[in-house]
């Protein structure tokens, strides 16, 4: 088995990794920050080493681990990095490999103008008041922040990256901190969110989603400046990547819905030398991905890390009032209503798939039907003992199967109602008679006892009772009503309620400190 090492960015080398451990082969990776390590899924076949190295510290580290072959699987754009690993293998003799993603931008249709450096962006810039949005990462930010007052940023939810856009002077409410890669919808919904003139990016290629922001801008009637590589600065290392480079082909051992630089043949090809072999890696893998969705108290309040879940399942299992999200009907794949724990399994064990998004309203671990799921889900994978019990109580379904538990967080309409009543809810009391009687003592008695208090209901009739059990207190009854639908309101004081479904009440008591 050849020692291997890979040198990763947050997407190809990422895969990469994945998919030789998938084939059984142990993998080191390199990262420079705590937030790369924290987008590998956890697996003992994959160690990860957090730093940034420079050329003598490469040269020891692979030399420390008897290195057979090096991938350099890093961002385009870290060109000092690159140049550094390839010396550094060079010198002990090391076969290096290089993954360049193709970087071609050049567009014909869509107001696109092309600089070679921020310096000549930055010229551009200043010549108009436009909001500007961008996207070409947290390195650069000084150099645009003289535009501080109409930058709007895209960064990784690193500390590292949130600290240069501190030094950099960027408004907190001007940053926009997520992992992509980013969809043309949600691209065009920023565009669109604050009002933006200009887009900045980087001739990043396709993995890293350059086509989506060019046809948000595109739709979205505005500009585009793109910063391109600059091939000179790299010399002849940029010629040495082009034969071992293999673009944009499905990297089937990991997701089949994922585009990277890096083919299933690249792979396969590397692991004939270790003995190992990708294919029987992948037939044997019968794992299925389960994610567990909070899907909040509607769509708008759906997170980007739950929307990109829902787009990447093959199977999308929840309510009828869930699986109406527009999100949900546009992704083609099947759809079967259920919420009870039993039922979900079965549709999951019934249906051949590989990544299931089971979706349940509000918040997984704020009286959520998923705990109650979860816990099953966790005996189906428990022991043999467990199974037995299992199939007694559901002999259609075939346990043979593995799952990979991964849960996403949704915004309650505790959350909601929180915002748009203005007050908070970190120390309120919060009681839930969804599906339960009204008990108005306890109501009472709540409020009583506390500044802030929550309350979930099945229905109007239950919330009109209890404002008609607090007339005689000195209290601000806030009343929200379908929250998260294009209805959504909020009723303040003993007013009528309006018709609805679903109803949730925060109560303030004037008579209490906070």
């Amino acid at each position: 088995m050849k020692r291997t090492v890979i040198f990763s960015g947050t997407t190809e080398g990422r895969l990469l990794a994945e998919s030789f451990a998938a084939a059984g082969e142990l993998v080191t990776v390199c990262v420079a920050t705590e937030y790369g390590k924290d987008v590998m899924k956890p697996n003992p076949l994959i160690e990860v080493h957090v730093g940034r190295l420079d050329e003598q510290e490469m040269e020891q580290f692979l030399k420390e681990r008897k290195t057979e072959v090096v991938f350099d699987a890093t961002h385009p754009y870290a060109v000092i990095v690159s140049k550094n690993l390839e010396q550094a293998a060079a010198a002990l003799g090391i076969e290096y490999k290089r993954l360049e993603r193709d970087t071609s931008s050049h567009t014909s249709d869509v107001n696109v103008t092309y600089v070679k450096n921020t310096a000549e962006a930055v010229k551009i810039l200043k010549a108009s008041e436009n909001r500007i949005f961008l996207t070409t990462g947290s390195k650069e930010l000084k150099d645009f922040a003289e535009l501080r007052d109409r930058l709007y940023v895209r960064v990784l939810p690193s500390i590292e990256a949130l600290e240069l856009c501190e030094q950099a002077g960027i408004e907190k409410s001007h940053i926009i901190a997520e992992q992509g890669p980013f969809s043309y919808e949600e691209n065009l919904a920023l565009l669109k969110r604050f009002d933006i003139g200009v887009l900045v990016t980087k001739a990043s290629g396709r993995a890293g989603g350059y086509d989506e922001k060019i046809r948000a801008a595109k739709a979205a009637g505005i500009p585009v400046i793109t910063i391109e590589k600059n091939i000179s600065e790299v010399g002849n290392h940029a010629r040495k990547t082009e034969e071992p480079v293999n673009t944009y082909f499905t990297l089937k051992t990991v997701d089949e819905s994922v585009k990277t630089g890096i083919s299933e043949e690249t792979v396969e090809e590397h692991l004939e030398t270790t003995g190992s072999s990708a294919k029987s890696a992948v037939n044997d893998n019968n794992k299925i991905h389960i994610s567990v969705i909070g899907a909040g108290c509607g769509e708008d309040t759906l997170t980007l890390a739950s929307a990109r879940e829902i787009k990447r399942a093959d199977l999308i299992i929840g309510s009828k009032r869930l699986l109406d999200y527009p999100i949900v009907r546009n992704n083609s794949c099947k759809k079967v209503t259920a919420f009870l724990p039993d039922d979900i399994i079965k549709a999951i064990e019934g249906n051949d798939c590989r990544r299931a998004a089971v979706l349940f309203s509000g918040d997984t671990g704020f009286y959520s039907g998923a705990a109650k799921f979860l816990e099953r889900i966790h005996i189906v994978s428990g022991s043999k003992k467990q199974k037995k019990e299992t199939e007694k109580e559901m002999p259609s379904a075939n346990l043979s199967k593995a799952y990979e538990v991964e849960v996403f967080q949704g915004i309650s309409s505790v959350q909601a109602l929180s915002a748009a009543a203005h007050l908070p809810y970190n120390d309120a009391a919060i009681c839930s008679f969804h599906g339960r009687d009204l008990n108005l003592s306890q109501i009472r008695e709540t409020v009583e006892n506390n500044r802030i208090s929550y309350f979930l209901f099945s229905g109007k009739e239950d919330a009109e009772k209890t404002i008609k059990a607090l007339e005689d207190r000195e209290v601000k009854v806030y009343t929200g009503i379908d929250f998260g639908s294009k209805n959504q309101q909020v009723v303040s004081g003993t007013d009528k309620l309006p018709e609805g479904k679903l109803y949730i009440m925060v109560v303030e008591n004037l008579c209490v400190d906070l």
